[in-house]
């Protein structure tokens, strides 16, 4: 039987760099790539950033896996232009306008990672939100006590932030969302894959006629003293925030709960 000769010893292992632990870095761009279509055929941006500097600016000593964002370059949810709009203004990017990606790389911005968790279930950092680097120096120590604060301000504007796989799979399930998770996908990717199927708002006629039947509906539960938003669909539950000037993402049961709250507000 022929003898196979073989030399592997110069070869990288497998996922060599650590990943980064949770905190604030300076992230630099390595590689800037589209526009490319995403799942749903919006285009978006391909960006791997490395970690290499920490919040004061100073040379991280161990070299940590890269981190890989996509802004999307169009989409109508709040939530996804807010994200496009930080990576660009991070940049120091006009809002408008083109730029060279060759340009982009070795560009540095401030960002805040979170915890997340890649296909297999293993701990992988994802980006909770992007800065100037000249914001760096405000990322002193206290900086951790006030991104818990910044976090538990945005549980309400951005839920899927909190989730994690078997949370946002059940949100899937709650909301009723076309959207099917892959074993491949990454929890990031299932959260993109949600706020790009999420409904968007009904056409006017349509929230008129259901203002119309919800401001009837209201009358009947001040007579009663009671409501029935349990009983309301996520569609119906959002047109009634909408008409308040709420908020109007979030779990179902988060809409019944803004909608109590806003209630108990209300003078008499």
């Amino acid at each position: 039987m022929p003898k196979v000769k073989y030399d592997v010893s110069q070869f990288a292992d497998a996922q060599s760099d650590a990943h980064a632990p949770v905190g604030t870095y300076i992230l630099t761009v390595e590689d800037i790539d589209g526009p490319k279509p995403s799942s749903n055929g919006n285009a978006m941006l391909e960006v791997r950033f490395r970690p290499t500097h920490n919040a004061q600016g100073e040379r991280l000593k161990e070299e940590y896996a890269p981190i890989w964002h996509y802004p999307l370059l169009e989409h109508d949810s709040p939530f996804v232009q807010a994200r496009t709009k930080e990576f660009f203004t991070a940049l120091g990017l006009p809002l408008k306008g083109s730029f060279d990606t060759d340009k982009v790389e070795g560009m540095k911005v401030l960002g805040r990672l979170k915890s997340d968790t890649d296909q297999d279930g293993d701990y992988r950092p994802r980006i909770a939100k992007l800065m100037k680097v000249e914001q760096a120096d405000e990322a002193e120590p206290e900086e951790a006590e006030e991104a818990e604060a910044d976090e538990e301000e945005d549980e309400d504007a951005v839920d899927l932030d909190s989730l994690d796989r078997s949370g946002l799979k059940k949100f899937i399930k709650d909301e009723e969302l076309d959207v099917t998770v892959k074993k491949s996908m990454s929890d990031d990717d299932i959260r993109t894959a949600i706020v790009e199927a999420m409904p968007e708002d009904e056409e006017e006629d349509e929230d008129e006629e259901d203002d119309d039947e919800e401001e009837g509906e209201d009358e009947e539960q001040d007579e009663e003293g009671g409501d029935n938003y349990d009983d309301l669909s996520v569609a119906e539950l959002k047109a009634e925030l909408k008409e308040r000037e709420l908020p109007t993402n979030g779990a179902r049961a988060v809409l019944v709960q803004r909608l109590r709250k806003d209630d108990s507000g209300e003078p008499f």
